[in-house]
């Protein structure tokens, strides 16, 4: 039982998180008196923080001296310390009249199919979010609230932001605290970030008070708008969800304010409530993305797939998606099929790179062997309707893909650290899974291949093995869609502290 703890990245620190969590502890702690509006303005900025120290993190986590004193020795003690909610200021959850949803863009489809008689305000975060919404023809009563234009409205209270910002300089960092805090860059960055700090609080601040909001659907809470809705959402004592349609690790949910989780099943409940969130909050609802793109669409014929993606009808189909690690990691992995292809076996390999995967795999195939690049034109679930395998190294195209009934080769690279995504084993989760087999050569790439053309034994149990991982990762005896809407309706339609899943002192 201790693997789904595991699953999604260990819960005891390691040099990286140590050092990482601590300085952010130090960050939160050490400035906590530069207050906006009741708000903690440090908590707001945690991504963009993490952004700065990223340099020294790299420079330093392997370096003893430099690792920051703290009591934190797993994601649950770091939990716990970098919450830092504010005191509820007015409880907003008492008044009946309150009924909108905030929910992000990417789920207008799911909002339009099941809540289009509700209050529902989208939140668009980019440009380009904007632009998806405002072509669609929306009921009257949904509303898109653009995140850039609510910032860039705010009339900025400079004498407010010249007093924080005097409150900042008289700050003397303690001797035990880490020298990056005592450095002009570090003032520096700070004084840059209260303004923008003061103009997120003030234009969601407002945005919750005067739209008559509920509840909020928030996709991932380590990034604004949805760190500071999450802090207000404690402020106002509001429903906030936590509901990831892609895998999340530590480094996209700590620290997590959610008063509810929507987890894709039980892997993901068990991993949740090893870093503190209590079980009662954490509610199985299956992953809303994929279940959407596996039910509501036809896929292609085979005739439509031949068309686009011309293999030999008794050659099995491995798909490789790539992720967008270093050009090495990926050039490994490649010269693995490399390997595999010299033997000219009834196996077509298709490569779909990442979109910020940058290498360019044309350099590498002609196009005229078993090996070619995915078609743009061809969809994922295309690609996988009509496949035998994926191969990835953690990818969401392995959960995808054996939903689709594909078989999982897990390709485990030697691969360097790296800042956001390789610093701790979050990578290797589909081992910890038993997904299927574990690639670690071209060699071992090319036995796995030839046993599953070979052996029918083989390949049965790789595909069992894939059926039973997707089981424990996805609750797949709910329709996501249904009890995601039953709970929003049900939230709606609450009082008070009935959504409240947190004693208040």
């Amino acid at each position: 039982m201790e693997v789904p703890f595991k699953m999604y990245g260990d819960s005891r620190l390691n040099d990286y998180s140590s050092l990482k969590y601590g300085l952010t502890r130090s960050f939160f702690e050490g400035y906590s008196d530069l207050t906006y509006k009741g708000v903690e303005i440090p908590t707001t900025l945690i991504r963009v923080f993490h952004q700065y120290i990223k340099v020294y993190v790299d420079r330093n986590y392997q370096k003893k001296n430099n690792i920051v004193k703290h009591s934190m020795t797993d994601m649950k003690h770091v939990q716990h310390a970098l919450t830092r909610s504010p005191k509820v200021y007015k409880d907003l959850s008492l008044f009946p009249n309150r009924k909108t949803v905030v929910i992000p863009a990417s789920l207008v489809s799911f909002a339009l199919e099941n809540l289009k008689k509700e209050s529902i305000i989208l939140m668009a975060i980019n440009e380009e979010e904007e632009k998806m919404l405002n072509s669609l023809a929306l009921p009257r009563n949904f509303q898109i609230y653009s995140y850039r234009k609510g910032i860039t409205s705010v009339r900025l209270p400079r004498k407010t932001v010249n007093v924080i910002r005097r409150k900042a300089s008289r700050i003397h960092p303690k001797k035990e605290i880490n020298t990056l805090f005592k450095r002009e860059t570090f003032k520096y960055w700070l004084n840059k970030q209260i303004p923008v700090a003061v103009r997120i609080i003030t234009s969601l601040d407002r945005l919750v008070r005067k739209k008559m909001i509920k509840l909020f659907i928030c996709p991932v809470e380590i990034i604004n708008p949805w760190t500071t809705l999450g802090i207000l959402a404690k402020k106002y004592n509001l429903p906030f969800v936590n509901m990831p349609q892609v895998l999340i690790s530590d480094r996209s949910l700590i620290p997590t304010r959610a008063s509810h989780h929507f987890a894709w099943g039980r892997n993901y409940k068990q991993w949740l409530v090893k870093r503190g969130v209590p079980a009662s909050s954490v509610l199985e609802t299956g992953n809303l993305n994929f279940d959407n793109k596996y039910h509501s669409r036809s896929f292609m014929t085979a005739h439509q797939f031949a068309d686009i993606c011309p293999v030999s009808p008794d050659h099995k189909i491995f798909v490789f998606t790539s992720q967008p690690f270093t050009d090495q990691t990926n050039l490994h992995i490649i010269n693995w099929i490399k390997r595999v292809e010299k033997e000219n076996l009834p196996a077509h390999f298709l490569i779909r790179p990442h979109p910020y995967d940058h290498v360019d795999y044309s350099e590498f195939f002609s196009g005229s062997g078993n090996v070619s690049i995915s078609n743009p034109r061809l969809g994922l679930y295309d690609l996988l309707h009509h496949s035998h395998f994926v191969m990835t190294v953690s990818s969401n195209t392995a959960i995808e893909g054996a939903l689709m009934n594909n078989g999982i080769i897990v390709l485990q690279p030697d691969m360097d650290y790296h800042y956001e995504h390789h610093n701790n084993d979050f990578n290797s989760f589909l081992v910890k899974g038993n997904a299927g087999s574990v690639i670690q050569s071209g060699e071992s790439l090319l036995n796995v291949v030839e046993d599953i053309l070979h052996n029918p034994v083989f390949e049965r149990d790789l595909l069992e093995k894939a059926k039973k991982f997707v089981g424990e990762t996805i609750n797949l005896n709910v329709r996501p869609s249904r009890v995601i809407r039953s709970f929003i309706i049900n939230q709606i339609n609450s009082r008070g502290e009935e959504h409240c899943l947190e004693k208040r002192s």
